[in-house]
């Protein structure tokens, strides 16, 4: 015998959890339900009107504040999955691309920033004691971008130029980094 409706709309049984009608589902949206959603904004997105549903689950059709128009599902809109209709993945793209993929990869610069970082924050490194290990650590900004590590020392002028901290108990950062030339160059054994 049915008792009530659970809080999805569907039938709710005394006994054993079972109804006699069977699964049922209530696949139409209130007005109530459709007008709470009708204009609000998430992130980048504003709901214009219901869309039709898809494997049972409720869509809207949104506009995006650059002009474009998307469909989202009803769940991804609240749990924020949906901000845009594409926009701000690219966005977020091409940012992370001008960061990441500067195409310095394989100058003596990067090399020097990562093993400066590597000093600094790797615990297993050989040099941490000397350096992490002591508290030197590398400014926030030179940590997160190499491209500001590199506008800030400018390029090596040499190989035999190596960076140096003017005062050897502070941490790297653009008003205690400079280049020093040594004597020579070691050559590296294998």
């Amino acid at each position: 015998m049915i008792s009530a409706l659970d809080r999805h709309g569907r039938p709710r049984s005394s006994s054993c959890g079972r109804s006699s009608i069977g699964t049922s589902f209530n696949l139409v949206s209130t007005p109530m339900e459709t007008q709470s959603m009708l204009g609000r904004v998430f992130t980048r997105l504003t709901v214009i009107s219901e869309a039709p549903r898809a494997n049972r689950k409720r869509r809207w059709h949104c506009s995006c504040s650059c002009g474009g128009t998307t469909t989202a599902y009803h769940w991804s809109l609240l749990a924020g999955r949906s901000r845009s209709c594409g926009c701000l993945k690219s966005e977020e793209l091409n940012k992370w691309q001008a960061e990441r993929l500067h195409g310095k990869c394989d100058t003596p610069e990067y090399k020097i920033w990562t093993l400066m970082k590597r000093r600094c924050f790797d615990a297993k490194y050989r040099g941490y004691p000397k350096y992490g290990g002591r508290g030197i650590i590398v400014c926030d900004e030179w940590q997160n971008s190499f491209m500001a590590f590199r506008r800030d020392v400018g390029p090596q002028p040499s190989p035999y130029h190596t960076l140096e901290r003017v005062d050897e108990d502070k941490a790297f950062c653009p008003s205690n980094c400079r280049w020093l030339k040594t004597r020579a160059r070691k050559a590296r054994l294998p």
